[in-house]
Order: structure tokens, then C-alpha cells, then sequence
């Protein structure tokens, strides 16, 4: 048996397959091997219809915000063979309503009547979403060194681009277009552009080409580079009771675009400071007394920063407290018209009087003068030696006093003085009081001896 016999079994299989194929295929509906799609698209700028497959002829309407866009019949209807295309544009900011009605006269439908939802006759309807306008993310590189101040780049994100749209991308300094490019891209495009100087300020315009309702436009610094940053910090007051002492940090040499970070320790209290001014002053309020703090200012994105020296917050010297001096009363003696000679300690406050007491009148009843007030001083401050005031200018008021009265010699009860002038007070320090003291005694004395000779 040579090769040919034995593969004419298999062939003969073949070919009737191939045969029971075609056959099945000969049979099939037409129209299942071309199904009708009715191609309807609506986007923020256009309304797409496309209907394809319909091989028994159909026809379509489209309406938008009210008005019949298509043209043929009275009624608005345009009658095709197996495909349409039909493409309207509208305004893409604003909201549109619109409807689309596909007639099928294939034989499953209900043939050149338009029955909605029966074989392929279909109606869409619905409003348009107002088209954004293009998005722009701008951001500049960080220069961390004077030495590459003209080596910056600039990093773009463009978003909410339309397909089929052309944009025109360009970056301008000083209203001068230092460099640009043009793409044909959606829905986001990245792009970064090279060669830009720190500490200038640049703007990004992005244009939609076929709407210049949808461009935008944005403008973006790339910082200046790192600089040193000078520090002044001091304590305001030191701390007195009920007061709320702070510290003030003053800063220079802050670089525009830049942003930096104040923090206080202890408490770890951290401010954010902007570069967008070369000065700045910031202020850390409520502080313990008798603590150190430091202050530390770094630069957010460099290796850079300075620290204060220690600032200590005092508690204020505590001021001297005022409070009541004392005195000893001073003890009055004397008949008739007799007087006191009050005395006093010395106190560490104001002066207090010290009130004098009088012997009633041992004849008549009433009672004697007032008591002479005894000085009284500050603590440590003494009084001074005063003389005691003279009566008539002949001598001191007791060296010419007469002592007339009683005859008790014992105790010189009843005794009462004469000539001695009361009216102004006696100022007298503690040795100047304790010598006049001695010499009325002795005077006493020897007055009780004269009467009891007598």
C-alpha cells in the first residue's frame, strides 16, 4: 500500500467538513453576521453617531438643546445604507441635552415605523458634561548650592486634555518665552524643562489649540538657593508673679521660596516659617521660670540651620512687702494739768504714733494733756540726737522748772510742774531721752529735800 492509499481516509474527512461548514454558513441569517450598532459617543465637545450593520437600510435623527441637527425628511429624518457618521461639536464649557433615535428597517423591527426598543430601533438621550479647563501641576527643583543657580528644572503634570486636541506648552520669564513644545497627547502629559535659574519666578501657559476657553495658565517660583540663616533670640521680662514671660527670635537671611521650621526646646514647641520675606520675627510665649531654653531654625529642604545660645528666663527679685511697725506707749505722770512722754520702738514700716498716757488731775478731776508722741524710725536708720525745746530761751523747760504741791516726798504723788512749756512736742533720740530722764529725777529728789526741811 503506498502513501497516497493510506491517507485518502483522512482526506475524504476533511473535505466533508470543510463542505458541512460552508453549508451552515450558506444558511445563517445576514443579518446575524452583521450586527447593527448604533455608534452613539457624546463627550464634553461632541456628539459622535455612527450606527454600522444595517444592511436593510435604517435612518437616524439627532437632536441637540432643541434643534434637529440632521437633514432630510420634514420631520428631521436622514435615511443611510449600512453606516452613518455624523460628528457635532457644541460648546465645551457649557451643559448640553441631546438625543439620539435610530429607525432599523430590518424585518425584526417593526420595519420603516421607528417603535423604540423593538429589534433595533433605539433612542439615547442625555446631557453633556461641561468640558474643564487644563489642569497644571507646577513644581521647581531645590537648589541646595550657589553653584548650581542656573541649573534648575522645571516638573509640569497637564491634565483634563481632550483626545484630538492640540495644546501649545510655554514657559515665559519676564513675558518672554524662554522655551515651549507643542503635543497632541490625553488624558495627561508629564514634561520637565531644563536650564532655569534659582530665584525666578516663571509662567507655565498651556493653550488648547481648538478652544482657547479650555487653557490655562499658572505661575511658579524655584526658590533661590540655601543661604545662612542669622539668629537673634532674647527673653522678653523676667517673670514676675502672674506674668507670662516669652521669648522673641528675630530672623534675617531667609531666602524667598524657601520654608523653614522654628522649634523651642525644652516644651519641643515647633513654628513654621515662610522665606517669602527676609526677615521675620516669631514670638514663644508662656515659659517656666528659671528654665533655659534654645531656639533652632533649619531650613525644610537643605542642611542647613543655627541654634541661640542658652536663654534663661529669670524670676524677678521679689520687691520688699510693707507691714505694721510697733510701739510702746508712753507713760504720762502728773496732777492737774500734767503731761506724757510716750515712747517707741523702732519698726521697719511707716511710723506709728505711740499714744501717751495722763494721770487725771489730782485735785480737780480732769484729766491732764495729751502725751508728747515719741519719734519713731525706719529700720536701721537712726533718729539722731535732737535737743530738747526750750520754754522762755533761758535754758531747757525742767533746769527753771518749780515744783509746787503735795508734801508726799516718797513717791512725789500730787507734784505738779510749772513753767515748763508743753505746746511743742520734744524730739528726742534714745540717749538725749534717757539723759533727761536722770536729771528730772534728780531734780525731784532734791525738791522732796527742800520741802521736807522746810
Amino acid at each position: 500500500m503506498n502513501r497516497l492509499t493510506r491517507c485518502r481516509p483522512l482526506l475524504l474527512l476533511t473535505v466533508a467538513a470543510s463542505l458541512a461548514v460552508a453549508f451552515a454558513v450558506g444558511l445563517a441569517p445576514a443579518h446575524a453576521a452583521q450586527a447593527e450598532t448604533p455608534g452613539v459617543d457624546a463627550t464634553c465637545s461632541t456628539l459622535s453617531v455612527k450606527p454600522k450593520g444595517f444592511a436593510a437600510k435604517g435612518e437616524v435623527r439627532v437632536t441637540i438643546d432643541g434643534e434637529v441637527q440632521t437633514e432630510g425628511t420634514d420631520d428631521g429624518w436622514r435615511s443611510f445604507t449600512g453606516s452613518f457618521t455624523g460628528v457635532y461639536r457644541f460648546d465645551p464649557v457649557l451643559e448640553h441635552e441631546y438625543t439620539v433615535e435610530v429607525n432599523s428597517f430590518g424585518a425584526d423591527s417593526a420595519g420603516r415605523d421607528f417603535s423604540d426598543g423593538e429589534g433595533y430601533d433605539a433612542s439615547y438621550t442625555g446631557p453633556t458634561t461641561p468640558c474643564a479647563p487644563v489642569e497644571i501641576t507646577a513644581s521647581g527643583s531645590n537648589c541646595v548650592s550657589d553653584t548650581r543657580v542656573d541649573k534648575m528644572t522645571l516638573n509640569l503634570e497637564i491634565s483634563e486634555l481632550r483626545r484630538s486636541t492640540t495644546y501649545l506648552v510655554e514657559v515665559l520669564a519676564h513675558d518672554e518665552v524662554v522655551t515651549h513644545f507643542q503635543f497632541r497627547t490625553a488624558p495627561v502629559v508629564q514634561k520637565t524643562f531644563s536650564g532655569l535659574t534659582a530665584g525666578e519666578r516663571y509662567e507655565v501657559r498651556v493653550t488648547d489649540q481648538s478652544d482657547d476657553a479650555l487653557s490655562s495658565r499658572t505661575s511658579v517660583l524655584i526658590p533661590g538657593c540655601a543661604a545662612p540663616i542669622a539668629l537673634d533670640a532674647t527673653a522678653t521680662s523676667c517673670a514676675t508673679p502672674g506674668s507670662a514671660p516669652a521669648i522673641v527670635a528675630e530672623l534675617s537671611g531667609l531666602v524667598d521660596g524657601r520654608s523653614y521650621e522654628a522649634r523651642l526646646t525644652p516644651g519641643d514647641r515647633v513654628q513654621a516659617v515662610s522665606g517669602s520675606a527676609a526677615d521675620s520675627t516669631l514670638t514663644f510665649g508662656d515659659l517656666e521660670p528659671g528654665t533655659g531654653y534654645v531656639v533652632t531654625v533649619t531650613d525644610d529642604a537643605a542642611p542647613r540651620s543655627v541654634t541661640s545660645d542658652p536663654i534663661d528666663v529669670a524670676e524677678c527679685a521679689t520687691a520688699p512687702v510693707e507691714g505694721p511697725g510697733t510701739s510702746t506707749p508712753g507713760a504720762g505722770t502728773g496732777s492737774g494739768n500734767g503731761n506724757g512722754a510716750g515712747t517707741g520702738s523702732e519698726g521697719s514700716t511707716p511710723p506709728v504714733d505711740a499714744p501717751g498716757t495722763a494721770s487725771p488731775d489730782a485735785e480737780t478731776g480732769s484729766e491732764g494733756t495729751p502725751a508728747v508722741t515719741a519719734p519713731t524710725g525706719t529700720a536701721g536708720v537712726p533718729v539722731g540726737e535732737l535737743t530738747p525745746v526750750l520754754a522762755d530761751g533761758a535754758g531747757p523747760a525742767w533746769a527753771d522748772a518749780a515744783i509746787t504741791g503735795g508734801t508726799d516726798a516718797a513717791n512725789n504723788s500730787g507734784l505738779a510742774w510749772t513753767g515748763v512749756s508743753v505746746a511743742a512736742p520734744v524730739l528726742l533720740g534714745g540717749g538725749a531721752a534717757a539723759l533727761l530722764l536722770g536729771l528730772v529725777l534728780v531734780a525731784l529728789h532734791r525738791r522732796a529735800r527742800h520741802t521736807a526741811g522746810e
